[in-house]
């Protein structure tokens, strides 16, 4: 897999003339005067306009009393790329490590700095490989959507917001996805499915980290994971479940370059 084309989270293909046309145009070449002029007003929508007829959005941000003008990144393609490119360097390090701790062919010196860094490496990986599910679940769920849960005495009703608070990821991936889809990952592939649960389990045993009685040490469950996890499976799992979705959501950048 190469890596993913990076995209800003709100672009267009728009001629000049028609730009000009639908928006309130200042030229930055020679009318920066005009631009410092305007009122920073709360909700102030800014498009970028390039020379190769590219629009993308922007976000206002006042820094040290001066406003700037930022094009928003797709923030799911940013969470899915940072997961991509620390998956070349987890490769990395676990291929160094077996060969430092090789009782057949390695003096077996200790070194600990390669350890800490793979398991950090690992760390961030299934963070952001999963924050880049949620975050892309809660997009595509539309803004005046309500979601029924019926229980045994009553129905509880949630808006967007609740959705986004109070549901579980389950229910979200489970019930939620198909209801305003029509579509179920799940049914459809569920090998890849389960490498997404697998991911899921992951994350959670990182992020409540508990100790167990499985191995010699309270955390040798976790460290063991760390090696045996198959990271390259569960990342082109999460680019399908994305894409099945949404029609190439995520894809590869058309330069050809590995990640």
């Amino acid at each position: 897999m190469k890596h993913i084309k990076r995209k800003f989270r709100n672009e267009f293909k728009s001629d000049a003339k028609e730009f000009e046309e639908k928006y309130n145009v200042i030229d930055l070449n020679g009318n920066r005067e005009e631009f410092r002029s305007i009122k920073h007003a709360k909700g102030l929508v800014c498009f970028l306009h390039t020379d190769s007829d590219m629009a993308v959005e922007a976000f206002q941000v006042r820094i040290d009393g001066k406003y700037y003008y930022i094009p928003e990144p797709d923030l799911i393609l940013i969470y899915f790329d940072s997961a991509q490119r620390h998956y070349k360097s987890i490769a990395q390090q676990k291929k160094e490590i077996i060969k430092a701790f090789d009782i057949e062919t390695s003096d077996m010196k200790l070194d600990v700095h390669k350890l800490y860094t793979h398991y950090e490496l690992c760390v961030v990986f299934v963070t952001s490989l999963f924050t880049s599910i949620e975050a892309f679940m809660n997009k595509i769920i539309p803004d005046d959507y309500l979601f029924s849960d019926p229980k045994s005495n009553r129905v509880e009703v949630y808006n967007k917001e609740q959705i986004q608070r109070f549901i579980s990821f389950d229910t979200k991936i489970k019930r939620i996805l198909k209801e305003i889809t029509n579509k179920d990952f799940q049914k459809a592939h569920p090998n890849k499915y389960q490498f997404i649960e697998n991911l899921k389990n992951f994350r959670d045993s990182i992020i409540h980290t508990k100790t167990s009685n499985e191995g010699n040490t309270p955390y040798e469950h976790l460290f063991k994971l760390a090696f045996t996890f198959r990271y390259e499976e569960v990342l082109h799992a999460v680019r399908d479940f994305i894409n099945f979705y949404e029609n190439d959501y995520v894809v590869e950048c058309d330069c050809g370059g590995d990640f």
